[in-house]
């Protein structure tokens, strides 16, 4: 067993693990093109995704009991390459849209939950906490070059963009090589492990703070254009840094998980509250990307220490299960954000400012929970 090539193809499939992100720059544009079209119905092209990968997650986490999870990320990946395509050809219907979000959701869902059991199958304890931060570098690297490329082909046409899901293909051809055969997981006797109480608490409270990463990526464009702080190509350079800082980030989270071992989690969603604050209120677009700074690091941290410990909380026979538990209920929260945010706006009376201050305060609200009811009893070895 290589354990470079199995990090090379985990970081390869990692890379489309966003490709919803390449949505964002473009919604303002969209938004042209269909102008009896709502803003709720505008965003919900972004967040299927999220709410097909739900299905999809918890599938997954069954399916290797049937299936190669080799071939189930081939499959995975090849349908949100090729999902690319619709859109181009297709352009001027939101049923079309809807259905393209759709085959993303299906691929995304099963690549995240099979990329990260990957991960806890080869790698242990402090070396599987810094491979998962590394798939998080990978994410933001290709949610990086989405988001830049992206907002800057929608200058000339929105629909382009989709096509830069065709650059992904030699990942396919690297995981195709490098991730070594395997075989369906063994079915083991059922324990009382897979769903217990700090793993569906834990659950929540990255379904909760979804919710407000989403309503960032959702509405930062709209920020932008209503406050005159530039126009969808600097939308895309904003969401283009909210993946960059995550490559350091990720490279970074074995060494910061040893230092603040369970309480990651809180000072990650406590640079994301930081982040909302800041663009609150901004009145610069400088400001709006020191914002889009601190939300992209948070994020990042987040995300891959979410999964190191959902695995460590149950077996490892139950780990498909636990990481699809948590990718679930995350997906759950980019799904409703639309409706969550679009229910505070109306509460504030539109204002962006006072919307990203809300989400400040919500999501300290969180980092708070998660420090009042610390889920995490196991710690990760550091030697």
């Amino acid at each position: 067993m290589d354990k470079r090539k199995i990090t090379i193809a985990v970081l390869s499939m990692s890379t489309l693990a966003l490709c919803y992100i390449l949505i964002a720059p473009l919604l303002a544009e969209m938004n042209k093109s269909f102008p009896n079209a709502t803003a709720t119905q505008i965003q919900l092209i972004y967040t299927i995704p999220s709410m097909i990968a739900i299905p999809a997650m918890l599938i997954s986490g069954k399916m290797v009991y049937y299936f190669s999870k080799k071939n189930m990320i081939l499959i995975s990946m090849l349908i949100i390459v090729m999902s690319g395509l619709l859109p181009v050809l297709f352009n001027g219907s939101l049923t079309i849209l809807y259905l393209t979000s759709g085959l993303m959701g299906s691929g995304l869902g099963v690549v995240t939950t099979l990329s990260s059991n990957i991960v806890s199958d080869y790698f242990e304890d402090l070396e599987r906490a810094s491979i998962m931060g590394y798939q998080s570098a990978a994410i933001s690297i290709g949610g990086a070059i989405l988001s830049a490329i992206s907002g800057k082909v929608a200058t000339i046409n929105w629909s382009y963009s989709y096509l830069i899901l065709l650059l992904f293909i030699p990942c396919i051809f690297i995981v195709l090589k490098f991730l070594p055969k395997d075989s369906p997981v063994e079915k083991v006797e059922k324990t009382n492990n897979t769903i217990n109480v700090r793993l569906l608490y834990f659950a929540f409270l990255s379904f909760l703070c979804q919710i407000f990463v989403t309503g960032y990526n959702s509405n930062i464009a709209f920020f932008i254009q209503n406050k005159n702080l530039g126009s969808v190509e600097a939308a895309g350079t904003v969401n283009s840094l909210f993946m960059l800082i995550g490559i350091p980030a990720g490279f970074i989270v074995g060494k910061l998980t040893k230092i603040f071992k369970r309480n990651i989690f809180f000072v990650a969603v406590a640079f994301i509250s930081c982040g909302f604050f800041i663009t609150a209120f901004s009145t610069d677009i400088k400001l709006v990307y020191l914002g889009a700074f601190f939300i992209g690091f948070g994020f990042s941290v987040r995300a891959p220490s979410a999964m190191t410990f959902a695995v460590n909380m149950v077996t490892s026979e139950s780990a498909a299960m636990a990481i699809a538990i948590v990718g679930a209920l995350s997906n759950v929260g980019n799904f409703i954000a639309p409706f969550i945010i679009n229910i505070i706006g109306d509460i504030v009376e539109n204002d962006a400012s006072r919307i990203f201050n809300v989400c400040g305060i919500c999501t300290l609200v969180i980092a708070g929970l998660y420090l009042f009811a610390n889920p995490i009893k196991k710690t990760i070895k550091t030697k």
